[in-house]
């Protein structure tokens, strides 16, 4: 499980109280975590209320944790910290639900690995750049996503995976030998995305059998949830484009319900159109 998933789990259970719900959202929002944001900088501000139980002045920016320093909310605001600061917190600013308040109130109401996950997250608020645990975060859910770990040119695109730089910035070695040192779990999954893929298209096409739907919509609407993941899912693991190459490459094209113009003659068809007005 991903934190990011984690996080999902945890939101339905803080239903009941809804501004902790809703600093959750912006959690699941914003994650992996690897820029500033003004909501990120809001919540710093408040996070830092919450411990010193007052405003921070500009001699806290970037010298008291969590606050961040002046270039930073100079760049994400566009304004200097005096006017922000003003502008965001005055005299009188009632404080409010924190981050890593919502978190902890979560973290309370569940068990087991989210539990675990959602106290990781509190640990590391603020959440300002990458590092183990959201590469990884990133590497697991694109593996879930395509059933494989990306490709070179993927971490170039791909929101919420690094740069190849970050590897070699900040850890001094390839992708490919941080991945195999730091997550031998995940290469052992992706070892048999070949098996899985088979095994899916095997999958699919029996559950297709038993449906018998007419198009990739009604197959998701009725398919069996508890055992089977959707046709797109399927579609991208195995890199087809169409529902209709989906059904091509099961051999499933022959088998596939007619078409309503097909099915039907002519005269039938209007015969049928006048039964249902009059």
């Amino acid at each position: 499980m991903t934190r990011k998933e984690a996080v999902s789990a945890a939101i339905s259970a803080l239903q009941g109280n809804f501004a902790a719900a809703e600093k959750l959202r912006e959690i699941e929002e914003e994650m992996p975590f690897v820029r500033w944001t003004e909501k990120g900088l809001c919540d710093c501000v408040e996070q830092f209320m919450e411990e010193q139980g007052r405003l921070p002045t500009l001699t806290d920016c970037g010298r008291r944790a969590p606050m961040p320093s002046h270039a930073t909310i100079m760049y994400v605001c566009k304004m200097p910290a005096s006017a922000w600061l003003h502008k965001k917190f005055p005299r009188l600013y009632v404080p409010q639900m924190t981050r890593r308040r919502a978190l902890q109130l979560a973290a309370q109401a569940v068990k087991g690995e989210v539990k675990k996950k959602l106290r990781e997250l509190a640990a590391e608020l603020p959440f300002t750049g990458w590092n183990e645990s959201n590469i990884r975060d990133g590497l697991e859910h694109f593996l879930h996503e395509h059933g494989r770990l990306p490709q070179k040119r993927e971490y170039i695109h791909c929101r919420y995976l690094p740069g190849l730089d970050v590897f070699r910035r900040q850890y001094q070695m390839s992708r490919t030998s941080w991945i195999r040192l730091h997550c031998p779990d995940l290469v052992a999954a992706a070892a048999g995305g070949a098996r899985k893929k088979r095994d899916s298209l095997q999958d699919f096409a029996a559950e297709y059998l038993r449906i018998a739907p007419c198009c990739k919509r009604e197959f998701d609407r009725r398919r069996n949830a508890a055992l089977y993941c959707t046709a797109e899912v399927v579609m991208r693991r195995n890199g087809v484009r169409s529902w209709k190459d989906l059904l091509r490459r099961c051999g499933l094209e022959a088998a596939a319900p007619p078409a309503l113009s097909s099915a039907l003659p002519r005269e039938a068809m209007i015969d049928s159109v006048i039964t249902i007005i009059f």
